[in-house]
């Protein structure tokens, strides 16, 4: 069942937040994950995250079963004429199984319903070929824009140097 995010779905949110982005990204580095799991699900990042959930132009819709809890979630936010996805992540398990068809769905839906809203907006790794697949697949195009990833990030330590920018027009 889709549904809304709510404040208190945020640790729930982070933590499986971080369960993708180690099945994703940190399949092979050892050293320091458990430090990054600590950050990650520290108080203060579920404070922030909570605060984002009560902004009055966050968007955000969560997959949940009664039984197995949240399975995946998108959020985002309205800015101007563009609703920027921030995350789209599906428990490794469950992908491939159209649920993050249908949050990107869900998400599409909610944004067109602000009038000024025209496009999506969002950023994915270069080298997540499977995410940018999917979002072609989904209508988005990627942009001319691209962004470096900063040196001392921990993305950069794991080989990953740019983001892409990708858009989808809803005017159509």
């Amino acid at each position: 069942m889709i549904e809304p995010i709510v404040t208190s779905d945020a640790y729930s949110i982070i933590k499986l937040n971080t369960l993708v982005w180690i099945s994703t990204y940190l399949k092979r580095q050892k050293q320091g994950l458990l430090e990054f799991i600590q950050n990650r699900l520290s108080p203060d990042r579920i404070k922030e995250y909570q605060e984002i959930i009560q902004a009055p132009d966050f968007i955000g819709f969560k997959l949940f079963n009664k039984h197995l809890g949240i399975m995946g979630y998108i959020d985002g936010n309205i800015k101007h004429n563009v609703a920027n996805i921030k995350g789209l992540y599906i428990n490794p398990a469950l992908q491939g199984f159209g649920f993050g068809k249908n949050l990107l769905n869900s998400f599409e839906e909610k944004a067109k319903t602000y009038k000024s809203v025209n496009t999506l907006e969002l950023e994915v790794l270069a080298k997540n070929k499977k995410a940018i697949e999917f979002y072609k697949h989904m209508g988005f195009r990627q942009t001319k824009h691209s962004k470096d990833i900063t040196p001392n990030s921990l993305l950069y330590k794991l080989g990953y140097k740019r983001i892409l920018v990708m858009k989808k027009d809803l005017s159509l």
